[in-house]
């Protein structure tokens, strides 16, 4: 079953402070929390989860276990799955691994990790977020331990670096098989710039990796996709979306989202009908790295077949801009009308 972001519910939450990696050791130089943040209420539970789900919402990439990896934090999120009465050691231990994997280049941040539920199993949530130099960071006491207030939220809600979020989510489904699956995300990279998760934290941290290659997984989104617009009944419009996905294959940007595709191409009727089908053919709703090498040859030219068998072969996105078709009428076929100019004809 596919991770759904929104059926994330948090049930405790703890932040550590992880500053950047000199050389100092791990426990001399990281702030540890000791207990849980305490005055967890519906507000502070919704500040987590919006920004979770807007990080991970579309922009994050499935990814799984990769066993190469050296990271203890894979088997810490095992474990927590298992037992969430563990969070506070734990998530200690995903503390010092973040300060390992960082080096003096990587932002200090607050590591911030939350355990909850997906639907009805456990899940775990781990976010890396960069705050502002002039932040309050002071600690309080929980039950005699030392933890950071609720409070400290009040700073974050007012910055923008509120969105500059490495978020992870992974849940349950058979933790005792030590796997690993989860959906990661880094907003610190945008559409225009590669928006994969920077490998420090996917695969030095996390040690995790992208589920399916690339261009095994850009092929999966373009077969199901076409699949999807050759049922649609009309022709002009299945034109149109096979336009509109060939030129989405062919932009520079690095990654493909479908649910940005259907929101920016697809009729509002077509939009959850095209999300099921993608889904039943194993294509996640989240990020996919773009990698056409598998399919170049069909994003070249595109094919018009018309009632008699007659084709017309070109670049779809011509084709989409200089053909219209006008549906038929009750004294006549339709007619398919091609905007252009005539400069050759060549039998046979």
């Amino acid at each position: 079953m596919p991770i759904n972001v929104g059926t994330f519910t948090i049930d405790a939450v703890i932040i550590h402070d992880v500053p950047r990696n000199d050389g100092t050791p791990a426990d001399a130089a990281l702030t540890f929390s000791e207990a849980p943040m305490p005055g967890l209420d519906a507000s502070r539970r919704n500040f987590f989860t919006e920004h979770i789900s807007r990080s991970l919402s579309g922009r994050g990439f499935v990814v799984e276990r990769d066993p190469d990896q050296a990271t203890r934090v894979p088997q810490l999120v095992v474990d927590l799955l298992a037992d969430p009465g563990r969070l506070v050691a734990l998530s200690q231990d995903m503390a010092r691994a973040l300060y390992a994997a960082q080096n003096r280049v990587n932002n200090p941040g607050l590591l911030i990790v939350l355990v909850g539920r997906h639907g009805t199993e456990a899940a775990v949530s781990i976010l890396k977020l960069q705050r502002h130099e002039g932040m309050r960071m002071q600690q309080t006491q929980a039950n005699g331990r030392m933890t950071f207030a609720a409070t400290i939220l009040d700073d974050l809600t007012i910055t923008d670096e509120t969105r500059v979020f490495k978020a992870s989510l992974f849940r349950a489904d058979r933790p005792e098989l030590e796997l690993v699956e989860g959906i990661v995300s880094d907003d610190q990279r945008g559409y225009d710039d590669r928006i994969e998760v920077a490998n420090f934290f996917l695969r030095a941290f996390l040690g995790c990796k992208l589920r399916e290659a690339s261009d095994v997984a850009t092929k999966r989104f373009y077969d199901a996709s076409t699949s999807f617009i050759e049922s649609v009944p009309d022709p002009e419009q299945r034109l149109r979306y096979a336009a509109a996905l060939i030129a989405e294959l062919n932009r520079p940007a690095t990654v493909v989202v479908p649910t940005d595709f259907a929101e920016h191409h697809l009729r509002t009727k077509d939009k959850q009908p095209y999300i099921q089908h993608l889904a039943a053919a194993g294509v996640p709703e989240q990020a996919i790295e773009k990698d056409t090498e598998l399919i170049k040859g069909r994003l070249l030219k595109g094919t018009l077949w018309t009632g008699r068998k007659l084709r017309i072969i070109g670049p779809a996105a011509l084709l989409d801009e200089l053909v219209t078709y006008e549906p038929p009428q009750a004294s006549g076929p339709g007619r398919i009308i091609i905007t252009d100019t005539l400069q050759d004809f060549r039998p046979g």
